[in-house]
């Protein structure tokens, strides 16, 4: 009896040992499978790719409460907007559709463009329109290109960049300043034309914020700091070189946009050099054509 006792003990010790080991095992293939799990998170979070989806997705809710759903579409967009086109235009396409202004003037210029998009100008016409009649300065600046590059009317092209500076918009008042230049669509003046060159530097961006409450989101930001300010050192020189020739501002417009047709032409004329070359020499062809221009250069009004 006392046998069996011992046995039963025995039997019930091993029980327990068993059960413990059980229970080791099963918490260790879970302290690995965290660690490993743990392991990979940080692992990909290191590459960036979680912590990126994690900051979007942060930031979509963010901006869903403060600028509503299609302009948090609108967002999507932006963020594509300098490495895939194409993805921005489908985001975009999607806010505009929900009527947010800034998408249906981005929606417009990648059409009117071709950006990440088959181009349609009238079609992207239609939306610019779309945005402008609802206050997109973007918009109505964007207008001046389809009437003065599809169209070839500077007329019509200098009027839709007026309405677009008098909504305040720095980049109108370069073109504005450029219009003026060369005379396209009205009389070249240096001295107009300089002074919207300085409206345009000395322009200062609307609030953000106060922009989102009007469901204008800033948009994608142009340029035209740099180009504006290399414009006015042109235009400053041409202005005395008028001055020291005897020169009319059209004489000395109409000398320019001739050394750029020169210029246009030389290039060509060097590129077709260096496609049909017989030896098959690798020749720099932006160095081949900067000594074209070094050569040529006329003596006059130049665009530095």
């Amino acid at each position: 009896m006392a046998a069996i006792d011992t046995l039963m003990w025995l039997f019930g010790i091993a029980g327990i040992l068993a059960a413990i080991s059980v229970f080791i095992t099963v918490i260790l293939g879970l302290v690995l499978l965290i660690y490993k799990t743990v392991e990979r998170i940080f692992s990909i979070t290191k590459k960036g790719v979680l912590m990126n989806k994690l900051k979007v997705l942060i930031k979509w809710f963010s901006d869903v409460r403060r600028i509503g759903f299609a302009g948090a579409t609108f967002n999507l967009g932006s963020n594509y907007h300098e490495l895939d086109k194409s993805k921005a235009f489908k985001w975009y396409l999607r806010s505009a559709k929900m009527g947010y202004i800034s998408a249906q003037s981005q929606v417009g210029t990648l059409l009117l463009l071709g950006t990440g998009v088959e181009q349609n100008v009238e079609k992207g016409k239609e939306w610019l329109l779309k945005a402008s009649k609802q206050g997109c300065e973007h918009a109505t600046w964007r207008l001046h290109y389809y009437y003065f590059s599809i169209k070839g009317d500077p007329v019509q092209a200098l009027w839709w960049t007026q309405q677009a500076a008098e909504m305040n918009y720095a980049p109108a008042y370069m073109t504005l300043g450029e219009f003026h230049e060369y005379g396209l669509g009205t009389e070249a003046n240096f001295e107009i034309a300089k002074m919207y060159y300085q409206a345009a530097l000395s322009h200062t961006h609307e609030d953000p914020e106060l922009r989102r409450q009007k469901k204008l989101h800033p948009i994608i930001l142009i340029d035209y700091v740099q180009p504006t300010k290399d414009a006015l050192e042109r235009l400053n020189y041409n202005i005395e070189w008028g001055k020291t020739n005897g020169r009319t501002d059209s004489q000395v417009a109409t000398a320019m946009l001739e050394y750029y047709e020169e210029q246009e032409q030389s290039q060509k004329v060097t590129q077709n050099q260096a496609q049909t070359d017989a030896a098959g020499k690798a020749i720099d062809v932006e160095t081949h054509a900067s000594n074209e221009t070094k050569e040529t250069e006329p003596k006059g009004p130049t665009i530095h």
